[in-house]
């Protein structure tokens, strides 16, 4: 790209509001939250998690109070009470394909994890492959399903990116079997020099 069109990818705030609201202030009765804030500089959320022993490395956020869960919470419900960029890194394990996609849901449940994350920060994803046997026989996970092209569209640079335009993500690493499962990782991106229209 060339003159007034060209893209730089930077570290910052994004400057056209990926969600299309403001998130609500940071007050979590999470103490936990606040320590690893101060000595890490950050925080690794694991969204959906079962609980379970704290290993000191994730926060967990559950929609139940499960033994171990620092964040009761449920994945769908935007915006997480957590402030933008706390997050080092995300794991989304078995947790995007229950995402109802009604109204572009899975795009916005996107931008609100690319809200958490610092600049460069990862999004870990595994779910079973949209097509595969593990997806389409378990009633509970029907709903959005996902394959290697899926995370195109929020692979800022590629054409199917153009069709939502959400906020930008760069996808590093992709596998898959058919009749198993996809694990994906998405580095958050911040770009200046273009306009974006949020979905709602």
């Amino acid at each position: 790209m060339s003159g007034s069109n060209q893209m730089k990818i930077v570290p910052g705030p994004y400057p056209y509001g990926a969600n299309g609201y403001d998130p609500p202030p940071f007050d979590a009765p999470y103490g936990r939250l606040d320590q690893l804030m101060k000595e890490r500089g950050g925080i690794c959320l694991d969204v959906c998690s079962g609980g379970g022993q704290p290993d000191g490395r994730f926060v967990r956020m559950n929609d139940i109070a499960l033994p171990g869960v620092d964040v009761v919470h449920h994945f769908e419900d935007l915006p997480y009470p957590l402030p933008d960029q706390c997050c080092l890194s995300i794991v989304a394990a078995n947790v995007v394909h229950r995402i109802d996609p009604a109204r572009l849901g899975f795009i916005r449940v996107m931008n609100e994890w690319w809200r958490l994350l610092k600049p460069g920060g990862r999004l870990m994803i595994s779910a079973p492959y949209g097509s595969g046997s593990g997806y389409v026989q378990d009633p509970g996970k029907a709903g959005n399903p996902v394959n290697e092209f899926t995370f195109l569209y929020f692979t800022i640079g590629h054409v199917l990116y153009e069709q939502y335009r959400p906020a930008p993500w760069r996808q590093v690493a992709c596998s898959f079997h058919g009749n198993g499962a996809i694990e994906v990782v998405m580095e958050k991106l911040v770009v200046t020099g273009m306009t974006q229209e949020a979905p709602q």
